[in-house]
């Protein structure tokens, strides 16, 4: 039987013959296809909110070859946001240079990989240099700064906003939120186990998750959405830090009225965190209590937990979450801890950790598989770390009137030793020329941060030159106490330039202030002394710069991450405020860069009404060792001037 459709192909080139047609529409249609296939495989592998948007423009009646363009510019642009931030490395500006005085080939920090710049970034499989071994496959970390990566967990696409907050409906910004929180404030601030949380999120269940816990999380997680200009802005009712915090209190009002739940240690641990960052430390730090109290409830300190169920794993890390939490601003407050020891249940050691904390991932630009950021092992060491300031803390308490004398030199020096074993005893991903990743930093900034703390009663009296030796097998250390504080405060040094270097002071970091508050008040005074010895040494060797271009830029770098910081959070904006108001106004050269660190862009100005701080400043800083909070009320006669005695002259 003969069809009786007759087929037309038309003729783009009147020379093309009737076969040639039919190929060219053949090959239109086999196109056609791969294009319907690669729209089938978008709406299958992208996130929900991408798949959402591409089935909006099919029902809008936009063709399959423009959703396909869309998609693939959206990747495009993505790709081109994302690699100017992959170069080798920030650059310091001319105020806060590096100087060479600055450069001890003694100082471990140095030898870090950070500063191995000849090795090329790796821009996904087979692009590496040929002939060139590559042991690491994640080596491309110590090229490309942390805020470039984003956080990978396929149970974040499944998140459903209303279950869980009245703020918002829209899931994706839920997800992005979330992946803020774990990518740059758990890490650092860990009140709960993450994987316990993520699977009841998605679930709907409430054994390891709860409304209130999701809204603490994403009141801090906000102030890190970069995209949203009110983000530091707490008390401003159109911003989304007010939003989520609002529905917080009102869910803990509800919430503190029942039976004591893990989920709401949790979020007592996260909503502390929140108002520390708020400059509002005297309402974070009776939360911290009221989790102690209701952890003392649920015996989660003196209850051994057997075996690894669920509940027996969160038991536990919640366990440590509130010990390690509790003895770190107990510590810093110089207050008597409340708990007199660890919980009962040990945590496993660097081998097993990563199996009971779970691992992060984070995918780099251009990487072809996701980057695990050791998170157990930073967890595990940060533990161990706040035992040994835990017994410090406790050291100093039973040494005179309660939380606020310091340890006997002896009980220093034993605690010297204590701190040189943890360091020894690091896994290879922390040791000083592995370190990459924020948090990694921020631990070893912190182990210098307590070596100064420890000796610093002792730099500027007679026990300064006083002997400290280490004899431990294979290690033999003959050092004295200055020589002690006067490394601490380098190493602390080159940590933050290696903070900066890699990753910049831009993304939200609850912690880094704290450090650097606390390196740029010891340069402000170091400037401010006439007795400065490394001063005198610099003049001695002719060099123009010497050790006061050192401190000058030392200074101005930890003034200028306080700044960027306050882009994110109130304390940022604080501690900048106060930092400023040490310096001398007879120093034409620090007050007019400070002017161009202000100049970068409009921060927030001190808002009395909002600061309540009891956090006590160092004494190099107030002799009379009043709070902050007290301290910010005078900002304006804060300046140290070359009469005060009271700063350690070596550090």
């Amino acid at each position: 039987m003969t069809d009786p459709r007759t087929f037309y192909y038309a003729l783009v080139d009147p020379d093309e013959s009737r076969s040639t047609a039919i190929k060219r529409k053949f090959e239109e249609a086999q196109d056609r296809l791969s294009n319907y296939e690669q729209l089938y495989l978008l709406l299958k592998t992208r996130s929900q909110a991408e798949v959402t948007e591409i089935l909006r423009r099919i029902r809008a009646g936009v063709n399959v070859d423009d959703i396909l363009r869309y998609v693939k510019d959206g990747d495009l642009l993505l790709q081109l946001h994302l690699l100017p931030e992959t170069r080798l490395r920030y650059t310091f500006p001319d105020f806060a240079s590096w100087p060479t005085i600055f450069h001890d080939p003694a100082d471990p920090y140095l030898r870090t990989q950070l500063l191995d710049f000849s090795t090329p970034v790796v821009r996904g499989e087979g692009s590496s240099v040929p002939g060139t071994a590559t042991p690491n496959p994640y080596s491309y970390v110590y090229q490309i700064p942390y805020l470039a990566a984003r956080l990978v967990d396929p149970r974040l696409s499944s998140i459903k906003a209303v279950r869980w907050t009245s703020v918002t409906t829209d899931d994706a910004l839920v997800s992005r939120l979330l992946s803020i929180y774990f990518q740059f404030e758990y890490i650092r601030a860990r009140s709960f186990q993450k994987d316990l949380f993520l699977d009841d999120l998605v679930q709907g269940k409430t054994d390891f998750c709860s409304p209130l816990l999701v809204n603490c999380i994403l009141a801090n997680a906000a102030h890190g959405l970069t995209s949203d200009p009110n983000r530091m802005e707490f008390w401003t009712p159109r911003s989304l830090p007010y939003a989520f915090l609002a529905e917080a209190k009102r869910l803990w009002d509800i919430e503190i009225a029942g039976e004591p739940k893990l989920t709401t240690i949790h979020a007592a641990l996260t909503l502390s965190v929140r108002y520390g960052a708020d400059g509002a430390d005297k309402i974070g730090v009776p939360l911290l209590t009221k989790a102690l109290e209701l952890a003392d409830k649920l015996e989660l300190f003196t209850r051994p937990e057997k075996g690894e169920s669920k509940m027996s794993i969160a038991r536990t890390f919640t366990a440590w979450a509130v010990f390690g939490y509790h003895g770190l601003v107990f510590y810093y407050m110089k207050r008597t801890p409340c708990i007199s020891k660890p919980p009962v249940t040990p945590l496993p050691d660097y081998t097993e950790i990563t199996k009971f904390t779970g691992e992060i991932y984070v995918q780099y630009p251009l990487q072809p598989n996701p980057a695990p950021i050791q998170f157990g092992t930073a967890f595990l060491a940060q533990m161990k770390l706040n035992m040994i300031m835990f017994k410090i803390n406790k050291a100093g308490s039973c040494a005179g009137s309660p939380g606020t004398a310091p340890p006997t030199l002896r009980q220093a020096i034993k605690f010297y030793h204590e701190l040189k074993n943890w360091a020894r005893a690091l896994p290879e991903a922390l040791h000083p020329s592995k370190i990459v990743m924020p948090h990694h930093l921020h631990l070893h900034m912190e182990y210098c941060h307590t070596l100064i703390n420890l000796f610093e009663p002792w730099l500027s009296g007679p026990q300064a030159d006083s002997s400290v030796s280490l004899d431990d097998g294979d290690v033999q250390e003959r050092t004295t106490v200055r020589e002690v504080g006067m490394h601490a405060r380098a190493h602390l040094e080159t940590l933050v330039r290696l903070y900066y270097l890699r990753h910049s002071f831009d993304d939200l970091d609850i912690i880094i202030a704290m450090f650097l508050l606390m390196l740029g008040s010891i340069s402000v005074r170091v400037l401010a002394s006439s007795s400065n010895e490394s001063e005198k040494e610099g003049r001695e060797r002719g060099q123009s710069y010497g050790a006061k271009s050192r401190d000058a830029s030392t200074f101005l770098l930890c003034a200028k991450g306080l700044h960027d910081q306050g882009r994110n959070q109130y304390l940022g904006s604080l501690m900048f405020t106060m930092l400023a108001g040490l310096v001398d106004p007879r120093d034409e050269v620090l007050v007019d860069n400070l002017a161009r660190i202000r100049a970068e862009f409009k921060g927030t100005e001190v808002k009395p009404e909002y600061v309540h701080m009891e956090w006590p400043v160092y004494p190099w800083i107030d002799p009379e060792n009043r709070s902050m909070g007290k301290l910010l009320e005078t900002v304006e006669d804060l300046s140290i001037g070359d009469e005060d005695d009271s700063a350690p002259s070596s550090v």
